[in-house]
C-alpha cells in the first residue's frame, strides 16, 4: 500500500519519517504544487515526490524517490525508475520506460526506453 502526503514542507516530512516507521507502506509520495527542494526525501528510499497538478496514466508506475514536476502528463504503462527525475509541463506519451536516474527536459512522444541525463532513447 502507498501514503500520498499533499505537502513537502517541514510538517509533511515529520508525517512522512511517522509513517515509514510503521513500515506499512511501500512507498510513500508527497504532493507538492510549490516544490523547490528535494532534499529530506533522498534519506529514503520509499519516499517520492510528485508535484501537484500533474496526471498519471493506467498502469503507469513510479519507483522511489522519483521527482515529477507540475503539470506533467504520464500515458498509459509508464515506468519510471527510482531517482528519476522530469521537469515540469512535459509529456510522456504511453509505452515508455525511464531508466533509474534518468533528467527528462523534454516530451516523449514515441513509445521505447530512455536513460540518461538528458534522457536519449536506447530500445
Amino acid at each position: 500500500m502507498n501514503l500520498i502526503i499533499y505537502g513537502a514542507g517541514g510538517h509533511a516530512k515529520v508525517v512522512g519519517e511517522a509513517a515509514y516507521s510503521l513500515a506499512e507502506y511501500e512507498r510513500i509520495i508527497f504532493v507538492d504544487p510549490s516544490v523547490d527542494t528535494f532534499s529530506f526525501i533522498e534519506d529514503n528510499p520509499k519516499f517520492s515526490l510528485v508535484s501537484s497538478y500533474s496526471i498519471q496514466g493506467k498502469e503507469s508506475e513510479t519507483k522511489s524517490f522519483c521527482a515529477i514536476g507540475g503539470n506533467v502528463l504520464l500515458g498509459d504503462k509508464v515506468f519510471v525508475g527510482g531517482n528519476a527525475f522530469i521537469n515540469p509541463n512535459l509529456s510522456i506519451c504511453s509505452d515508455v520506460t525511464i531508466g533509474s536516474g534518468s533528467v527528462v527536459t523534454t516530451d516523449i512522444n514515441k513509445p521505447g526506453t530512455y536513460v540518461g541525463s538528458p534522457v536519449r532513447k536506447i530500445v
